[in-house]
Parts: structure tokens; C-alpha cells; sequence
């Protein structure tokens, strides 16, 4: 029996005996969500490996059990990359898998001009909650047409089925990526990243961290050399070794500034905000910042849920306690009601991660 053949028995024995799954992969985002209690554990570790690649047609179809890394190193010998850049967790590189990173939907600091997780997803594969194996989309863009399930699955964390196969578009790799940075406090960077996104330079990133703002650019070295001195010449900026998106895409937030070293023991919170809301969230301290000032990371002790929502935005708290809850309920009604029939529709019998994204 093949390793999804077991899958969808294990599924359809759930669904017969009416018992729960909790659904695990490299098992690094648990914390990302609601505590699951569930009657037994659904793997996909054994889902591992490259399906179909087309490095000419700019597609890849993937198990979702693999590890990021050994597809990102496929990818890479064909000089190609995945445009989102996604969050990474845990210490050890093999653990992440490629379909804990699309149910999750977390994008890395490329997002605001490479696309989000579920921009670059042309197709799934998946067994929904009447134990049915579906497929969704297809594997380049043209073929892809209809209800648009595949993307629904972004950001749904194993609610509405267990994805089991993705197709994704890839990116090649630019012939240079440069990364510059200045001095500068939190404000005056929204000002600037304002600014520079205003420019037709070739940004792939926009952050702040410690006093200082930083500059991505990748494309062609002319282009890339271009807005290299525009940075010199309007900020004083110098090149930079670029350790920043690692950190950003790992959540390394060394206690450099002195109230973060007072506070290191403090949650940790991931809150999305409009790039022009104030540059403190209520009650926060601010470690750094993101997609050009849009994704602040901060320590708090106490909830962020309505703070971020006053602002225009959400949070997530990546060290929930039972005080602080990682995810609350959306505080629009009508979404709602959009996702409780969604999982009605997909696993009407809650068989996967009960519980995990608030009702």
C-alpha cells in the first residue's frame, strides 16, 4: 500500500468511526494555533518528494510531507526559488515541510512584491472530511479555472482536509540581490520605505530592526546598482551582509535594543497592521518590522488581539498561554459565518484538528 493509499485509510476509518485527527507534519507550528484535542495523530511525513518539476514551465508539483529544505535545494540547482520566502521554525531545517507551510499561509519578508503563499499555489490535492480524495487546480496557470478551493486551504491549518499534494510556481533566482541599510528609529523608516516604494526600483524587501532600516533590491546589477545609489545618496546607506531576512524568516530577535533585553522572556506577538497605523501597537514592545512597517514583530504580556484590530489589522501570539490565546475569532460576523459553512461543507464531522481556529 502506497504511502497515500494509508492516508486516506487511516482518513476514511476516522470518518466510519466518527474520531478525531490531529494532523502532523514536521509538528514545528503547533503553537500557531488553538490546542487541538484530538482521539489520534494523522502523519504526513511519509507524503516526501518531488512529483513533477518543470523548470521551464515554472511550476512544481510536491508531496506535502517534504521538508522545505530539501525542496528549496531542488529548486535551487535549477536556479529557481519559491517567491514567498516562508517563515521557518524549529531548529533543526528537515522539520519544516512544504504542506504545514501552505496550510499555515505565513509568508516571509518577499510577500509585498514576490506574492503571498497562496498566490504561488496552482493546484492541491487533498481528503476532506467525507474521507474523499479531491484535486483542486492544476499544475501551470492556464489550467488553472473554477471554484477557487486551493487557495482556501491557505491560512485553514488542516481544517478542511489534509492536503497531500501541492503544485506551486516558482521563481528563477536574480542575477543580484543586494541589501543596504541606514540608521535610522522606526518612524522615519515608514517614511522612507514609503517613499521607496513609491520608486520603480526592484524591491524584494523593506524591513527595521534595532535602529536601523533595510533595503532589499534584486534584478539585473544595473538596476540593482541604480537604487543601490539612490540609497547612498538620500540615506547614507551601505551595503549590508543581508543576515537580516534570515532572522525575519527564522524570528531571531537578538536583545540588542536595552528594553528588549529587560523583556526577553515576554510573548512573542506577529501583528499585521496597514503600513501607515502608528508605530507602536498598545502595550508593545516593538522587536522589528516588516513588508515595508506592514508586519510589526513585538513582546507584550498582554492581549494584542483588539489593539491590532482597532488599528485595522490582527495578531497572532506565536508563545500562547491559556491567558493569551495564539488566534481569537474574526470579530466580522459575516466571515464568520463564510467559514463555519466552508467547514461544514469540507469536514462537516470536525474529524481534523478540532478546535485549532477559533469558531
Amino acid at each position: 500500500m502506497s504511502a497515500i493509499d494509508h492516508l486516506h485509510q487511516q482518513v476514511r476509518d476516522a470518518v466510519h468511526q466518527q474520531r478525531s485527527l490531529r494532523i502532523v507534519g514536521g509538528d514545528t507550528k503547533a503553537h500557531l494555533g488553538q490546542p487541538i484535542n484530538a482521539d489520534a495523530v494523522l502523519s504526513t511525513r511519509d507524503l516526501r518528494g518531488i512529483v513533477n518539476y518543470q523548470p521551464t514551465e515554472l511550476m512544481v508539483s510536491v508531496a506535502a510531507g517534504t521538508p522545505l529544505a530539501e525542496l528549496e535545494a531542488t529548486l535551487a540547482e535549477s536556479g529557481q526559488q519559491l517567491p514567498f520566502e516562508p517563515l521557518r521554525f524549529g531548529s533543526d531545517t528537515q522539520h519544516d515541510t512544504i504542506g504545514g507551510c501552505v496550510a499555515c499561509g505565513l509568508s516571509g519578508p518577499a510577500r509585498p512584491w514576490q506574492g503571498a503563499v497562496r498566490d504561488a499555489l496552482l493546484g492541491i490535492r487533498l481528503i476532506n472530511g467525507h474521507g474523499e480524495l479531491l484535486r483542486f487546480g492544476g499544475e501551470v496557470m492556464k489550467n488553472v479555472a473554477g471554484f477557487d478551493a486551493t487557495r482556501l486551504m491557505c491560512g485553514a491549518q488542516g481544517t478542511l482536509g489534509v492536503i497531500t499534494e501541492l503544485s506551486i510556481k516558482v521563481i528563477p533566482i536574480a542575477e543580484c540581490t543586494r541589501t543596504m541599510s541606514w540608521s535610522s528609529d522606526f518612524a522615519q523608516a515608514q517614511q522612507a520605505f514609503h517613499a521607496l516604494s513609491a520608486k520603480p526600483w526592484p524591491l524584494s524587501g523593506l524591513a527595521w530592526r534595532a535602529g536601523r532600516a533595510y533595503a532589499r533590491f534584486h534584478g539585473s546589477v544595473q538596476g540593482v546598482s541604480a537604487a543601490s545609489a539612490h540609497l547612498t545618496q538620500q540615506h547614507a546607506g551601505t551595503e549590508d551582509d543581508g543576515a537580516v531576512w534570515a532572522d525575519l524568516i527564522w524570528q531571531r530577535f537578538a536583545p540588542e535594543a536595552p528594553e528588549v533585553s529587560a523583556t526577553p522572556h515576554l510573548p512573542l506577538w506577529r501583528v499585521s497592521l496597514p503600513v501607515t497605523a502608528a508605530p507602536v501597537v498598545p502595550a508593545a514592545t516593538l522587536l522589528a518590522a516588516d513588508w515595508g512597517g506592514a508586519l510589526r514583530w513585538c513582546h507584550a504580556d498582554t492581549d494584542l488581539h483588539a489593539s491590532a484590530h482597532a488599528l485595522g489589522g490582527h495578531a497572532q501570539c506565536h508563545t500562547p498561554s491559556d491567558a493569551l490565546p495564539s488566534l481569537v475569532a474574526h470579530g466580522n460576523e459575516a466571515y464568520r459565518t463564510i467559514e463555519r459553512r466552508l467547514r461544514d461543507a469540507f469536514d462537516p464531522l470536525g474529524v481534523f484538528n478540532p478546535g485549532r481556529l477559533p469558531a
